[in-house]
């Protein structure tokens, strides 16, 4: 049997971000945020949402920068990593910076 990362079912980076383990299939029905979706569910509507033009600094993907994000990109600050990007790394530089605090600012602002 091929194995998960043959199929790519989903990237490693998101599984990773929601504490998902990239090597366990069976992963894809659990419902990692218990929202009524289940995890492939979940993954698959956010390439619906990346395909439809997403706002930055929209870390929760509700079509709104709000205060919710500004707690997620606060959680991941100063992170740095890139083996798994930080969720709230908007510059692509592997970490979470006043880079990334002045583009989030930017779409919290319109």
């Amino acid at each position: 049997m091929l194995s998960k990362h043959y199929w790519a079912t989903r990237p490693n980076d998101w599984e990773s971000q929601r504490d998902l383990n990239p090597y366990d299939a069976a992963d894809r029905n659990g419902d990692w945020d218990n929202d009524g979706y289940t995890n492939l569910e979940d993954y698959l509507n956010h390439l619906v949402y990346i395909a439809n033009d997403p706002v930055t600094g929209d870390f929760d993907e509700d079509y709104d920068v709000d205060n919710i994000d500004l707690a997620i990109l606060a959680e991941h600050w100063l992170e740095d990593n890139c083996a798994v990007v930080p969720l709230g790394n908007l510059d692509s530089n592997c970490d979470v910076d006043f880079k990334d605090f002045a583009i989030f600012a930017y779409s919290y602002s319109r």
